[in-house]
């Protein structure tokens, strides 16, 4: 039993070494920012290599000039609104949802309402609206019908809000 000791003593200092390797090869990495960026920019690099040789500095190298074209990022994120409260025989009740287009550039998304499979309930006359605004985040009769099958255009970062509507059974 008197080896273990000194095992585990002459093991900390080689994994202190390593570790300290590690996180010295890893300041040599430099983070990249793409984040937001609209789809076909032309984003160039060049790395520059600064190093010394016994102690004296080199003349830095740099390297061959590379050029690359942002790549679109198609992403959507719905999100519920308030909770929606009401009564059989109801018709026309609307449940808002916000729809943000968190890709890079204009995208089209098509949405089909559809009833939760696998429940005792369905509602009927399920319709998709826009909220066109003219009282913010309320189904009224100012918001416009959307077609099913009909593509609705986002620009990046946009958001829009839609109503499912529909129609609760007895």
């Amino acid at each position: 039993m008197s080896f273990l000791p000194a095992l585990i003593k002459r093991s900390v200092p080689a994994k202190a070494g390593l570790v300290a390797l590690m996180l010295s090869s890893l300041a040599m990495f430099q983070t990249a920012y793409a984040v937001g960026t609209v789809a076909g920019t032309d984003i160039t690099n060049t790395a520059t290599v600064n190093y010394t040789v016994g102690g004296v500095s080199q003349t830095p190298v740099n390297s061959n000039t590379s050029t690359f074209k942002v790549d679109r990022k198609v992403d959507l994120t719905v999100t519920a609104g308030v909770a929606t409260t009401t009564n059989p025989g109801i018709t026309n009740v609307g449940v808002i949802y916000t729809v943000t287009n968190t890709g890079n550039g204009t995208d089209s998304f098509t949405f089909a309402p559809t009833n939760q499979a696998g429940d005792n309930f369905d509602v009927t006359n399920l319709r998709i609206y826009r909220d066109n605004g003219t009282t913010p985040n309320v189904f009224d009769g100012g918001d416009t019908l959307i077609a099913a099958a009909t593509p609705v255009s986002f620009t990046a970062d946009q958001s829009l809000v839609f109503f499912i509507v529909s129609d609760i059974p007895l």
